[in-house]
């Protein structure tokens, strides 16, 4: 376990040295030196808590409260993550989520809850998008 980790810490490691060369150094560092304090809270606290509520409501999903929040919160994060840079879409991430959470459920019941959570978030979305 501490090996794949170590493997996937160098990969994204590689990957940001990647991406800086051909980017270049100053256009990032520029950014950065306009990003004030505020406008970084600004950006961050938002997405945090909107993840936090939508951790709260997977949390509900599950026949047990076994989970710690912290630890549904970190999987949730790093499925999400997931699900953005992979090319797999929406459901790379939500394996990655089950995995995760092996140690405190089973797939057994980690698999329903995360059918329930992308279900009623997508339920949501559309019926934001409606307007309704």
């Amino acid at each position: 376990m501490r090996s794949v980790k170590t493997v996937l810490l160098v990969v994204g490691v590689v990957v940001l040295a990647a991406l800086v060369y051909r980017i270049g150094a100053g256009p990032i560092l520029e950014t950065l030196r306009r990003l004030t304090w505020w406008q970084f809270v600004l950006i961050c606290v938002p997405y945090a808590l909107i993840m936090a509520v939508d951790t709260l409501g997977w949390r509900y999903a599950f026949a047990r409260d076994r989970t710690p929040f912290a630890r549904l919160y970190g999987a949730r994060v790093v499925g999400e993550a997931l699900n953005i840079v992979t090319a797999v879409g929406q459901v790379g991430g939500e394996a990655a989520k089950a995995w995760l959470l092996r140690r405190d459920v089973s797939y057994a019941e980690s698999v329903p809850s995360i059918i329930i959570a992308k279900t009623t978030i997508t339920i949501a979305q559309e019926v934001r998008s409606e307007g309704v």
